[in-house]
């Protein structure tokens, strides 16, 4: 009987040891986990067990696949992360579709990137462009942005002007659409509704870009930020060359001219971006105005004081 009860007490002993070391193995697994998403107290916490680097390395990956295999999208996301840094972009593939199919945006995001195609095969622009339509659709500001130009020249997709005008306006309205993306947004809508042979002509639409990307300019000018005073310089100058479209008198065309002009200069001559300047001068020329060389001097003294001296022309 006194041995039974012993016996017994060291079952229990056993038992209880063991599930807390199922507890401390569990717990040190959430750690493992919480730090890879950034938890800087969990990181600090995993650092006093004095893991040596590949216990820590396994650690990590076991925490995060066996949350991935649950289907927490975010650990998915993270696990397709570990297998591209391992060079393993099959797997990687896999477990990033997987995030992105179970709502984890970032992922929507990264599988909606150009640069990421090729290595994960995928070979078709239609697949490349399924990708940005899904992050665009669960409101990521900047596919909506390639997801409007895919479909206005028909790249990946059938060509759309009315579906691109839509998701270029719905750029310009995402809080979390990078700048440049607004900018060339504003910059291609006002060349839609600023085009007098096509159905989507309508110059107060086309006043309402004009005015966002004066307004760009203004603020780039007076940040002095070079790179979105050139970016934002050309922008609003195309957008002025189709202003000679909208039906003005003589003297107000000349005037609109010349306004585009004086922007395409200060693109040109700011020189931030070498492909930018070359577009600049290309659009220049076709515009065919003549600038004797005083004008041509303050201009270019705009340009390089990143002023907007004369943007009322």
């Amino acid at each position: 009987m006194f041995i039974a009860v012993i016996l017994g007490i060291l079952a229990i002993f056993v038992a209880v040891k063991v599930i807390r070391a199922q507890e401390k193995k569990e717990h040190m697994k959430e750690l493992a986990f919480l730090s890879v998403c950034g938890d800087e107290e969990a990181k600090r916490e995993l650092a006093k067990a004095n893991l040596s680097p590949q216990e820590h390395s396994r650690l990590l990956e076991t925490a995060v696949r066996e949350k991935a295999e649950s289907g927490n999208s975010e650990a998915a996301r993270y696990l397709g992360n570990f297998f591209e840094n391992k060079g393993d972009f099959e797997q990687a593939y896999k477990w990033y579709r997987r995030a992105a199919e179970g709502g984890d945006l970032p992922a929507m995001r990264h599988l909606a990137k150009d640069t990421v195609a090729g290595r994960y095969g995928i070979k078709t622009e239609e697949e490349r462009f399924k990708w940005k339509l899904y992050a665009a659709n669960h409101g990521d500001g900047e596919s909506m942005f390639h997801t409007a130009a895919w479909l206005e020249i028909g790249f990946g997709v059938q060509k759309s002007i009315k579906e691109a005008v839509m998701w270029y306006e719905r750029t310009c309205a995402c809080k979390s659409s990078p700048l440049w993306c607004v900018n060339v947004a504003h910059r291609n809508l006002g060349e839609i509704y600023g085009e007098p042979n096509s159905e989507f002509f309508d110059p107060p639409k086309w006043k309402i870009h004009y005015n966002a990307l004066v307004q760009a300019l203004r603020s780039a000018s007076k940040q002095k930020d070079a790179k979105e005073y050139a970016n934002a310089a050309f922008n609003l100058g195309c957008v002025c060359v189709t202003s000679l479209a909208l039906g003005t008198e003589p003297a107000e065309e000349l005037k609109n001219k010349k306004r585009a002009a004086y922007l395409l200069t200060l693109a040109y001559e700011a020189q931030e971006f070498q492909s930018l300047a070359d577009l600049a001068l290309e659009r220049l020329k076709k515009l065919d105005y003549e600038i004797d060389d005083a004008t041509y001097r303050i201009w270019t003294e705009d340009a390089k004081n990143l002023n907007v001296n004369m943007l009322s022309l």
